[in-house]
C-alpha cells in the first residue's frame, strides 16, 4: 500500500488516500473540509470508497460532495450516523461554520473487513473521542483519527465523547502486533512502538 497525505486548510486535518499499486485500487480515508482541495489533490485518480474514522465536520465536511463528484460509496461507523445528520453534534454549527451534514451508505460495525486490493482493512471500533471512532487496520498501517496523536490524544468534551471509553481504546491499541505506523487525524505519522514507548519512558 502506498500512503500520500493532504492537510487541509483552516484546520489541519489529514487526509489520506491509499493506493494498491497491483490492483489501481484507491480509497479514501477522512475528507476533510474541503472537496475542491481533495479532487486536487486526487489530481484524475479514481476513488470507490469513502472512509470515515469519525464524524466530526473537519474530517467528513467534503464527504458529500466527493461522494457525488467520485461515484464513491460513504463507509462510517453505524454509532456515527447521528454525528453525520447534525451539525451541533458534529460540531460545525459550534464553530460558526455553515452545518456539515452527510449519511454514511455503508454502516460498519466492529471486526467488519473492507476489501482493498488482495486484502482488507479491518474495522476496530475505537470509541471514546466520539462514540462511533474507528481505526482502519491492515497489519502494518492503522488510521486512527483523532483516537491517538503523536502526542497526546483526542478529546472528549464534545458530544458522544467518554474518556473511560477513550481509555480502553487506547489500552487496545498498545496490545496490536508488529511494526505498525500510525497515519492519525492530524499531525505526522509516527510508530506506534515509539508511541508507546515514549508513555512508559
Amino acid at each position: 500500500m502506498q500512503v500520500f497525505t493532504h492537510v487541509s486548510q483552516g484546520f489541519s486535518c489529514n487526509t489520506y488516500l491509499c493506493c494498491d499499486e497491483k490492483s489501481g485500487e484507491n480509497i479514501l480515508i477522512d475528507p476533510g473540509i474541503s472537496s475542491a482541495e481533495v479532487l486536487e489533490f486526487l489530481n484524475g485518480r479514481k476513488v470507490t470508497k469513502i472512509l470515515l474514522t469519525h464524524g466530526h465536520f473537519d474530517h467528513v465536511a467534503a464527504a458529500e460532495e466527493l461522494r457525488l463528484a467520485l461515484g464513491a460509496k460513504v463507509y462510517a461507523h453505524r454509532e456515527e450516523a447521528p454525528l453525520l445528520a447534525d451539525g451541533y453534534k458534529n460540531a460545525s454549527l459550534l464553530v460558526g461554520m455553515p452545518e456539515v451534514r452527510c449519511s454514511a451508505d455503508v454502516l460498519l460495525e466492529e471486526g467488519d473487513g473492507i476489501p482493498f486490493g488482495d486484502g482488507e482493512l479491518q474495522v476496530l471500533h475505537t470509541p471514546g473521542h466520539t462514540p462511533g471512532g474507528v481505526c482502519f487496520f491492515d497489519g502494518e498501517n492503522l488510521f486512527c483519527g483523532d483516537t491517538l496523536f503523536a502526542q497526546g490524544w483526542g478529546r472528549c468534551d464534545l458530544y458522544g465523547g467518554d474518556e473511560r471509553a477513550l481509555f480502553a481504546s487506547l489500552a487496545r491499541l498498545r496490545k496490536l502486533k508488529g511494526e505498525i505506523t500510525v497515519f492519525s487525524g492530524h499531525g505526522d505519522s509516527f510508530m506506534l512502538s515509539w508511541r508507546i514507548a515514549q508513555t512508559e519512558g
